[in-house]
């Protein structure tokens, strides 16, 4: 008996939990002479051993009995299966006569399974065409978009500078030329092959070149970095450039070449075998490397001098493992460090051959040598590999008009009669030439102007035979091989050179696209630019994602750019089945095989969801070899997922077989989704699919993950009193740490450590250990509600102690009860009675207690569980189970105190109140709070699994200098969490260590603490971020000398499910230290984002004086700071004017300077005052951006005011009583009058007021003055 079908497509799977179930259907057959009587079973399992049999040790599905099979008869058996896979679609084996009860001839067929028919079949492709994408238009030398030239396909860039990316490009030359003549300048461009969005283009005119008219461009790993570059002919034409293919940056240009060199284009082959690669330009051989020039070939016999036509290629013609190389009508030895062929090295040649031939390579006879197809005049030759006429010359047209040049010929099977045929065209027709060179056929084409278009060839419907890409001077042509009937003719205009459409796998979907150049010039058509064209139902079989050069062949250029060093010699390679053509790609997929099938499945999160794990499983039928790209996304990627990040597979993947992938991802706002693709670059393709390298038998099974997978953490909810993670080791610590009040813990007797389970890391009971947690009152209650909350994963399994109270099995969660007021029992208690959820309830006023037990089914065994239960002491005693309510009661008679002077215990039942019970298995974040915590809220909590709760914290500066009336002290909040947060900060009390806390003003508030909404506005800090904030402290009301005193702040969060509300999670205390003496001198410290500052700024010398304000970075690292100096031009009084810098009054002082990390970096400006005014201080304000939003925000606030210098004039005893004081001053303000007037006429005739002597009494008597009354009173 043997099985011909396993067929799985009636399995379900849940492919988070890696589990199936459903209906197997086993094919079975009796393939021998005699009837089976007996009965037989149909096992079916998975093979988790990879040996291909069953093994006593495997998972066995399901099972059945069948009771007999007739000689030759067929029968279905469809076996019922559930239970555990390693991974999604994994292979699914089946095992007839199981039971070994049937005798058979041979027991080695007796197994089968699924990814038998995981194969392909040939694709059978229409020549029904859609344009995919075109690139018509640019920003960039936005009139540069007419291509002359056959562009190359190779994944070169990622748009970042860094190289390939997975995605293949087009590379080509455009320009702006309109005309018909060769010579003209052009730009490089790259763009994506998926869409035509530029990657870049090399706009600097000293890097033009001369591609621009027939001069194709050869794309390679020229330096042997493992990147592809670009080459081709430069401008001037005696030159070639190389670029970087990942920028377009110049890479070198060559030596000056003997000649230009035009009407072809450039190759790359390595002539030594060193694995450093040449470029071929006409007859000259350059270092890849360097540019340097190695050699010039000689002119052929017979007085034609060496051309500016043709392509040059290198091809081991003769077989001896070194190439030779083909330019024109000559064949060159293509390898020796000699600087310089001779004559000599000629080959050989022949006279009939024009030196402006094409050419191309191929096996046309028995022997393993190559021949050469010769086009010249018009005309088509065979010459084996000496360069003895094998057939020719055979016209091309049937007419002898038009221009009679001809083309590069292309090799392949036209007809699929196993031999290679030559296609090649002319002015008026496109001919094929058989082996024999007699003509298959011809068609008619339009190229009067050149005669000298190439043409490439592909098997479009994998039916055996190649179709023609052509293109003329008005059309984009599809022929078919074996006749030459038009299957495709779409409009496409060219001027034609030697340029011709090509065709490879431009957008990576695993299908063929043709890529066609058009232009404008000669007047022939709208068209110009790069068009893209695929199949209309995108079943073209698969190529290659490479196009390298004009003289391409398959072997001549490895996948990912990189040169052969002995490259196999396409008409013979591979064996059996050769290439054997030129200007072909390859048909990856044209014959039926066996395909692997890559999947994703169980994604899942670290504790932080910030790191992913994806099992990627090959369930086909043959191996896939490492390098497959995985490709992670915040959600659907064919639902606008945005991508996060790809990463590749390391080892083979058998049949059977999987790997475990993760990637560090950074977190995202309320991050739930994760999706996860198998075999995806992280781009989709021109048909919005998933961009995948490698052909599956199923593509819809790559996508793993889904909408809750990896949740981020949750902000806990308000009013919790005691939260312990329990990370720690108990191992390594007795401690276990409370982040909230520092209400830890001690480990007491054994308790293990989970790493990496549940959320961080959780603790293992055993009945011989627990945590004890010192009594506490706000773990008490009293007479207020409150709730408890953990992630338990209790195990059954484990031996138990006894009973409690004569009742069943009991695992204390949590336990806090103790003696009350009374000496009766009083508290609470988390724990499970029979594996069902249950909470106590100890009144001593209501003496007894009372169990709140859960109905229905009890947990699940050895499985994480979120428990949790919510009291309001009036109301209700709610239990949860994984965030579903499973028990509602009426706490009736338990209003009483819960308050008692017991520890609090994890993992144990507390003695004083009679339990001898213990928790077996694992406990993890227990948490406790002093209200009623809403069903929301536990969801929350549940649904954010083993990210947990957000942890934040915050952190002030340990000390501050305060003196005079104002100083500032920095604030950190951070937020540890993986989305992002909306945080505040406001002040907070602290304890005092030495004395009581002084009034100290945190401004704008007059009194502390202060009264309404916190200092500063909400801000959005990211996930793992911190932000500093300056705040402005007012110390005049301190009143005291040097001491040292306690303030504090605390940070707070918005509730997710309550905008506008704030959660305060983080308090903290620093100190502020007091100085004496005070020095006077004060400025003001602009620190980061905000502040505020009463400090006046004396300017000096009304004539303009620099004076100083500060930028500090209380920040770790260096910051690049936009600033702002901002000065109202004039007091409410009018008077004095000022400006800065120079600048009109109101204007800003604006510029940018970096301030290291924990320094202060002082900026000069320069104020000028209309007059003096030493009274009055100008409004100023320093602006920073230290968010780096562009927006310059109010940082530091002051006033600017002129101070006259010192004059030594007796300007001051103004009423004569030996002393200096406000009498004095009394007595100038009588005379003030203002500028260009005398003394006022109450001015005491005493008193000599015009103390600068310019005959009036104005603002600069007054600062005269004022600098004289200077610390006098």
């Amino acid at each position: 008996m043997t099985i011909n079908q396993v067929d799985a497509s009636g399995v379900v799977g849940d492919w988070q939990n890696l589990t199936i179930s459903g209906q197997v259907a086993v094919t079975v057959e009796n393939i021998g002479g005699t009837a089976v009587n007996s009965s037989f079973r149909v096992k079916v399992f998975e093979d988790a051993s990879g040996n291909g049999i069953f093994d006593a040790s495997e998972i066995v599905y399901g099972q059945k009995n069948m009771s007999g099979l007739a000689a030759g008869a067929l029968v279905t058996v469809n076996v019922s299966v559930a239970g555990a896979v390693l991974f999604r679609n994994n292979l699914i084996h089946a095992f007839v006569d199981s039971n070994d009860q049937v005798n058979e001839s041979d027991e080695s067929n007796n197994y089968g399974n699924t990814g038998v028919s995981c194969a392909t079949d040939p694709p059978v492709g229409t020549l029904d065409t859609t344009l995919e994408w075109s690139w018509t238009s640019s920003t960039t030398v936005s009139n540069s978009t007419n291509v002359l030239m056959t562009p190359a396909v190779m994944d070169v860039t990622d748009g970042n500078g860094n190289g390939p990316d997975g995605i293949p490009d087009i590379i080509f030359v455009s320009t702006a030329y309109n005309g018909g003549n060769v010579g003209q300048r052009g730009q490089l461009r790259v763009v994506r092959g998926t869409d035509g969005v530029e990657m870049y283009t090399v706009t600097d005119p000293v890097l033009d070149v001369d591609l621009t008219h027939i001069n194709s461009l050869a794309v390679g790993d020229l330096d042997g970095d493992g990147n592809p570059d670009i080459v081709g002919n430069g401008f001037p034409r005696n030159r070639v450039k190389a670029f970087v293919g990942a920028t377009g940056a110049l890479m070198w240009e060559s030596d000056p070449l003997s000649n230009d060199f035009y009407w072809g284009g450039v190759s790359i082959a390595d002539l030594n075998g060193d694995g450093m690669p040449e470029v071929l330009a006409g007859p000259h051989a350059i270092n890849g490397s360097t540019g340097a020039l190695i050699w010039t070939g000689t002119p052929p016999p017979g007085g034609n001098p060496i051309d500016n036509w043709g392509v040059s290629y290198a091809a081991d013609l003769d077989l001896d493992g070194l190439p030779e190389v083909i330019f024109g009508n000559t064949v060159y030895h293509g390898q020796d460090n000699s600087p310089l062929w001779l004559g000599g090295d000629v080959m050989a040649q022949d006279a009939f051959l024009s030196f402006r031939s094409m050419s191309a390579v191929g096996n046309f006879d028995a022997d393993p040598e190559a021949e050469i197809v010769f086009v010249s005049g018009g005309q088509v030759w065979l010459c084996n590999h000496t360069l003895t006429p094998v057939w020719g010359p055979v016209p091309i047209s049937d007419t002898g008009v038009g221009i009679q040049a001809g083309g590069p010929p292309t090799i392949a099977d036209f007809d699929g009669d196993g031999f290679p045929e030559i296609g090649v065209a002319g002015s008026d027709r496109y001919a094929v030439l058989d082996t024999d060179g007699t003509v298959l056929w011809r068609a008619n084409v339009v190229d009067t102007s050149s005669g000298i278009t190439g043409s490439s060839v592909f098997d479009f419907d994998c039916d055996g035979t190649a179709e023609v890409v052509y293109g003329d001077q008005t059309m984009l042509w599809v022929y078919r091989g074996s006749d030459g009937a038009a299957l495709l003719q779409i409009d496409r205009s060219s001027c034609t050179g030697t340029e011709y459409p090509l065709v490879a796998d431009v957008d990576g979907d695993g299908h063929a696209e043709i890529i066609a150049p058009a232009n404008t010039n000669c007047g022939f058509g709208p068209e110009k630019g790069i068009f893209v064209w695929g199949a209309l139902d995108n079943n073209w079989a698969p190529t290659r994602e490479v196009w390298n050069q004009h003289a391409y062949s398959i072997t001549n250029v490895n996948d990912d750019g990189t040169i052969p060093a002995i490259p196999q010699n396409n008409w013979l390679f591979p064996p059996g089945t050769p290439h054997n053509n030129f200007r072909q790609n390859s048909e990856s997929s044209c014959s039926a095989g066996p395909l692997p099938d890559l999947t994703a499945s169980q994604v899942s999160c670290d504790a932080n969801a910030s790191t992913v794990t994806v099992r990627i499983g090959n369930g086909g039928a043959a191996d896939v070899g490492a390098g497959v790209p995985v490709s992670f996304y915040d959600a659907d990627p064919l639902n606008g997922g945005m991508w996060l990040a790809s990463t590749v597979t390391s080892v083979t993947l058998a049949p059977g077989t999987w790997e475990d992938l993760s990637v560090a991802l950074p977190p995202t706002p309320g991050a739930s989704s994760r999706f996860v693709v198998a075999d995806d670059t992280g781009v989709l393709d021109s048909f919005d699919q998933i961009k995948g390298i490698i052909n599956e038998c199923d593509e819809t099974n790559n996508v793993g993950g889904g909408a809750d997978v990896c949740p981020g953490c949750a902000l806990p909810p308000t009013d919790m009193v005691g939260w312990w993670p329990l990370d720690e080791d108990p191992t390594n610590t007795s401690s276990t740490e409370e982040i909230l009040f520092g209400q830890n813990g001690t480990v007491v007797g054994f308790v293990s450590q989970n790493p990496n389970e549940y959320v961080g890391n959780s603790m293992e009971f055993f009945g011989t250990g627990h945590v004890r947690v010192p009594s506490h009152n706000r773990l008490n209650f009293t007479t207020g509600d409150l709730s408890i909350d953990a992630w338990i994963r209790p195990c059954s399994a484990q031996p138990r102690a006894g009973g409690e109270r004569g009742i069943a099995t009991i695992d204390p969660i949590v336990d806090k009860r103790g003696l009350g007021l009374l000496g009766e029992i009083a508290g609470y208690r988390l724990f499970l009675f029979n594996n069902r959820l249950a909470l106590t309830l100890a009144d001593p006023f209501n003496p007894g207690q009372t169990d709140f037990i859960s109905t229905g089914d009890p947990l699940s065994d050895c499985t994480w569980t979120h428990v949790a239960a919510t009291v309001d002491r009036d109301t209700s005693v709610v239990l949860y189970v994984n965030g579903d309510v499973i028990g509602q009661f009426i706490p009736t008679g338990k209003q009483g105190s819960l308050g008692n002077g017991g520890s609090l215990l994890i993992g144990s039942g507390h003695p004083i109140a009679g339990s001898a019970a213990t928790f077996f298995g694992a406990i993890d974040e227990v948490e406790i709070f002093s209200r009623a915590i809403t069903q929301g809220e536990v969801r929350r909590i549940y649904n954010a699994g083993r990210a947990g709760k957000c942890k934040k914290s915050c952190s002030i500066s340990s000390a501050a200098s305060c003196c005079g009336v104002s100083s500032q002290v920095t604030v950190t909040l951070c937020n540890d969490s993986q989305q992002i947060c909306q945080m505040k900060w406001e002040p907070a009390s602290c304890a005092p260590t030495n004395g009581p806390i002084p009034d100290l003003n945190y401004m704008p508030f007059s009194a502390y603490p202060p009264t309404g909404d916190p200092v500063f506005d909400p801000r959005s800090v990211g996930p793992g971020e911190c932000v500093s904030i300056c705040v402005p402290l007012d110390c005049s009301v301190l009143g005291v000398g040097p001491n040292t005193w306690l303030y504090g702040m605390r940070t707070l969060f918005e509730d997710p499910d309550n905008p506008g509300e704030f959660i305060a999670l983080c308090t903290d205390c620093g100190t502020l230290s007091v100085p004496a003496p005070c020095n006077s001198s004060i400025f003001c410290p602009a620190c980061a984002f905000y502040g505020g500052c009463g400090t006046v700024w004396d300017a000096g010398d009304f004539v303009g004086t620099p004076f100083d304000f500060a930028i500090s970075n209380p920040d770790t690292i260096g910051w690049n700071v936009d600033y702002a100096f901002a000065a109202d031009p004039a007091n409410s009084n009018g008077l004095p004017v000022i400006s800065l810098d120079g600048l009109p009054p109101g204007t800003q002082v604006t510029g940018s300077i970096f301030v290291p990390a924990g320094q202060t970096v002082p900026v000069s400006v320069t104020a000028s005052f209309e007059a003096h005014d030493p009274f009055v201080a100008h409004d100023v304000a320093i602006l920073l951006d230290l968010d780096g939003d562009g927006t310059l925000e109010p940082a530091a606030t002051g006033g600017l005011r002129s101070k006259a210098p010192p004059l030594p004039l007796p300007c001051s005893d103004f009423d004569g009583d030996g002393d200096v004081d406000l009498g004095d001053f009394a007595q100038f303000t009588l005379c003030f009058a203002g500028p260009g007037n005398p003394p006022a006429a109450n001015c005491p005739a005493s008193v000599d007021a015009d103390c600068d002597a310019d005959n009036d009494v104005d603002a600069d008597d007054y600062a005269i003055v004022v600098q004289n009354l200077s610390g006098s009173f």
